[in-house]
């Protein structure tokens, strides 16, 4: 059996999730932690196509 590598992007499925994931983000990361969240936030909206 393999494993699959982990996407958070596919447990961002509601605005409530999205938001706390971001406000976590924010509170306890740095710029470069905010630009990679960002990237996961638009590939669970769809701004990059699935």
């Amino acid at each position: 059996m393999g494993t699959t590598k982990f996407d958070i992007a596919e447990y961002l499925d509601s605005k409530e999730m999205i938001a706390e994931y971001l406000n976590t983000v924010l509170e306890e990361g740095d710029s470069a932690n905010f630009i990679v969240a960002t990237g996961h936030i638009a590939k669970a909206i769809g701004i990059f196509g699935k």
